[in-house]
């Protein structure tokens, strides 16, 4: 298991790079794909429910905040087993969407003026973009991390 804290002095754009490195790798994780061939199953050949079937199932895991004066990471078996914050989710997330064949990456939101950034994911369904907000439990496919927070009220995910 992977767990580890990135030093505040990572450029962003290695933080999401890093990241989708940690989604890429957990892919290969063996209950990752169990859960991925049940989803598959399910979906009968649609991508969106196939995509919609992973963001449910990701919102079934704990949030967990992490200490605001430290960001860790977390790889893809440490959050089945525990759940996690947003970026962890959200490595969860993009983990099952290619094991399922999707196009996803996990995103990263500057918040200026909030005690926090954001992290997210974008995937990709017949050629189009869409959010898939994995640490807000009841966000909708498509729907962004602020619509999702307005619609159901969880403002501590995105720093509010």
């Amino acid at each position: 298991m992977i767990n580890f804290r990135i030093p505040d002095s990572t450029p962003v754009c290695e933080r999401v790079s890093l990241l989708n490195q940690l989604a890429q790798d957990g892919a290969s994780f063996g209950p990752l794909q169990a859960n991925a061939r049940h989803i598959r199953q399910m979906a009968h050949g649609n991508q969106t429910l196939a995509a919609t079937l992973a963001l449910r199932e990701v919102h079934g895991l704990p949030y967990v905040h992490e200490k605001p004066t430290e960001e860790w990471v977390q790889d893809v078996e440490y959050t089945l087993a525990h759940g996690g914050e947003c970026k962890a989710l959200s490595i969860l997330l993009v983990a099952l969407l290619t094991q399922l064949g999707i196009r996803a990456e996990v995103v990263w939101i500057t918040q200026t003026g909030r005690p926090i950034n954001h992290v997210t994911v974008v995937v990709w369904l017949n050629g189009r973009q869409f959010w898939a907000e994995p640490a807000v439990a009841g966000a909708k496919l498509g729907e962004s991390p602020y619509a999702a927070v307005a619609r159901l009220g969880s403002q501590h995910v995105v720093g509010g």
